[in-house]
């Protein structure tokens, strides 16, 4: 009796964990898929600065609007009862990531009147999707299964390469514009 009551409290808690990891991957979906709004919305602002607003116009209209899109769908998702339990351990990492999408407005007011640099747009965007999926990471983190937690950290792993693929495309998009790139881009690049 004594081992199977520590049987069924492992079951127990194992069955609890892939509940919670559940509800952990589909917020972190919902994340992913901002970032990737946010990685092309990056790349056309790069362009549209680099052009002092004369190139990219229309496709960074639609690009925001995906952008602001996929911000809602996140922000409905983290609001659903059922992702209650996740809040209490999370809810401080996904209210601050939420607030960091909010300011993406007044970021786009700098970027339309072109009173800022695109390495600050660069840096901005970069900076707010790094937040973003280090959010991913703390919410999958805690799993008790190792080779879950090994797959997920892996998959983490390639969002982190594909930001950093983004950035140079970045870059790429603002040589481009430019019709040149300096020394300290290309390094970057």
């Amino acid at each position: 009796i004594f081992f199977d009551y520590f049987q069924i409290k492992r079951n127990y808690l194992d069955y609890n964990d892939s509940v919670r990891l559940n509800k952990a991957i589909v917020v972190g979906i919902e994340i992913n898929h901002v970032v990737h709004e946010i990685q092309k919305e990056r790349g056309i602002t790069s362009g549209y600065i680099s052009s002092n607003g004369q190139m990219f116009i229309d496709e960074l209209a639609a690009q925001r609007d995906k952008t602001d899109s996929t911000i809602n769908r996140f922000v409905q998702e983290i609001k659903d009862p059922k992702l209650r339990d996740l809040m209490s351990i999370h809810g401080e990492d996904l209210d601050y990531i939420k607030d960091y999408f909010g300011r993406i407005p007044e970021l786009r007011t700098h970027i339309d009147k072109l009173t800022i640099s695109t390495s600050q747009a660069i840096t901005y965007y970069s900076d707010l999707n790094s937040s973003a999926l280090n959010t991913v990471n703390e919410l999958i983190n805690e799993t008790r299964d190792r080779d879950v937690a090994q797959q997920v950290h892996a998959i983490i792993y390639f969002l982190k390469a594909k930001e950093n693929a983004s950035i140079e495309r970045a870059i790429g998009t603002q040589a481009f514009a430019l019709n040149r790139m300096d020394f300290t881009r290309y390094n970057q690049y």
